[in-house]
């Protein structure tokens, strides 16, 4: 029996290495909407906050605030992938069927929350304010807000960036971790 440092490093790493692959497009995930998080942040604060004179170091409280609350977020957004990798069956080669799938559902999320931070950027731009009550009313009267929303502002360019964006950055990542998700055992599943 080896009692070496590095030996028993590596034994105690292995559960947390496995952990790490198997969760690794959650971590990414994870961190792509933190980092999108700050950056509306720090756009919002750049487009608006020096205007209204709200000084730099209030970013050194703001960023942090966001960033935990971002991350109690991940909870419920994180959802639909976290039971779509737990209930996928486990398999040897995954089909093309699970690699897009998952694919699609990596894009769709990203979609997803660039246009919403496109969208908090124009709604802060009208309201000064991010979502709020304001936002309820939009979910209250779809119709007439819809329509005040399609003349004002170029929403069609939006998404189409945001579909770009979303395009680009799933495809970076199909690589380094669709193909890793899916090789591994689904949650509480022995690999086979």
């Amino acid at each position: 029996m080896d009692f070496s440092w590095s030996a028993r490093s590596q034994e105690a790493n292995s559960p947390l290495k496995s952990a790490m692959e198997q969760f690794r497009l959650l971590f990414l995930l994870a961190g792509w909407y933190l980092l999108l998080g700050a950056l509306t942040r720090g756009v919002l604060w750049v487009a608006f906050g020096r205007e209204a004179q709200v000084p730099g170091t209030s970013l050194l409280w703001v960023l942090p605030a966001g960033a935990v609350a971002d991350a109690t977020q991940l909870l419920y957004l994180l959802a639909p992938i976290v039971v779509y990798l737990w209930v996928k069956a486990p398999r040897d080669s995954p089909s093309l069927t699970s690699r897009a799938t998952l694919a699609t559902m990596t894009y769709l999320w990203m979609l997803g929350l660039l246009f919403i931070a496109a969208c908090e950027y124009f709604f802060f731009e009208e309201f000064n304010s991010r979502f709020n009550l304001v936002s309820v009313n939009y979910l209250i009267y779809p119709t007439e807000v819809a329509g005040d929303i399609l003349s004002e502002y170029p929403i069609f360019k939006i998404l189409l960036a945001c579909a770009m964006l979303a395009g680009l950055s799933t495809w970076a990542l199909r690589s380094r971790i669709l193909q890793r998700s899916l090789d591994q055992a689904p949650f509480g599943h022995a690999a086979s």
